[in-house]
């Protein structure tokens, strides 16, 4: 094999790749002049395209070139909802991926407003990274009450469910209020008014700063390695102590016994009666576990680490 022929033949399929994408940024540019905002790596065969919105919400998109055609390799939009229009790991042109970008910026910009709502007026504390491509959030209601709110459909903002975790007497007080029957009007109301309408309340409690007391009473963290947020509560009214749910079923599976496949144990600080049948915690636990290893997946796929250094 000739080295040499080789080299030349790679280096000029580099410069088709090259001159390619030049002209579809180009044209891109041209059909979209304020629209979006394009920023390529120094090889030229990768782009971040990105849509500033209002409450500084920033919309983005990552592509790279490769085989006459563009790979969409990560966006921030809900996974499930931009799968139609943007694929992760599809193959397109560059022109209809970001038509499929503007039309989901304008059909999601009432669940963008949503979000970014909960996280101005709430105490959020999962996920640990608020990202407008995860629709849910889980807010800190009190000392012993969370409160976990998730879109099921991000196309429809007043399509959530609202799930509540803490002590028991605490949850039934406010599942009680919440399905007590209020009136208010759709189209008007966002989603943190609707929520303290069903409630019966002004506003959320809230603080600038989560107390030290709010770590979890087995590891002292408030976040573990899972970024996982103690929300677990024994059912002592004496006892103040929160747990992360991996923890207390660690410690569980230790110091228990089991009846039907629960884990029957102590508290461990106030020796009442606990049980590992908190599955709804467990369950959440394992999304974000997922959730966490799709964006692994995603990010040694993308291979594109660095900062964008070319703004066009």
């Amino acid at each position: 094999m000739d080295l040499r022929n080789n080299s030349s033949l790679i280096e000029n399929i580099n410069i088709r790749k090259l001159i390619q994408t030049l002209n579809d940024i180009k044209s891109l540019k041209e059909s979209y002049p304020k629209s979006i905002e394009v920023a390529v790596k120094s090889n030229y065969t990768q782009i971040k395209i990105s849509k500033q919105l209002k409450y500084d919400i920033n919309a983005e998109m990552e592509l790279s070139y490769a085989e006459n055609n563009w790979i969409i390799m990560s966006h921030n939009f809900p996974e499930k909802t931009a799968s139609s229009l943007l694929k992760i790991g599809s193959s397109t042109s560059l022109k209809s991926a970001v038509e499929g970008f503007l039309l989901l910026i304008n059909n999601l910009k009432n669940y963008f407003e949503s979000l970014y709502i909960l996280d101005l007026n709430c105490i959020v504390l999962e996920p640990y990274e608020k990202l407008m491509s995860i629709n849910w959030r889980l807010i800190k209601y009190s000392k012993f009450a969370f409160i976990k709110i998730e879109f099921l459909d991000p196309l429809d903002v007043n399509n959530f469910n609202v799930t509540f975790y803490g002590k028991d007497h605490v949850i039934k007080e406010l599942n009680e209020a919440y399905n007590t029957n209020s009136y208010y009007d759709e189209d008007e109301t966002d989603i943190y008014q609707k929520l303290c309408i069903k409630l019966k309340i002004l506003e959320f409690p809230y603080t600038n700063r989560i107390e030290d007391s709010d770590e979890c009473s087995i590891c002292l963290c408030q976040h573990n390695e899972q970024n996982e947020s103690p929300i677990v509560c024994c059912e002592n009214p004496r006892c103040d102590q929160l747990f992360h749910a991996s923890c207390l079923n660690q410690h569980l599976n230790i110091n228990s016994y089991k009846v039907l496949s629960v884990a029957v144990g102590e508290c461990p600080f106030c020796k009442q009666k606990i049980s590992s049948n908190f599955s709804g915690f467990m369950k959440k636990q394992q999304d974000i576990a997922e959730l966490n290893r799709q964006e692994v997946m995603v990010e040694n796929s993308m291979s594109i680490t660095n900062k964008m250094d070319t703004q066009i």
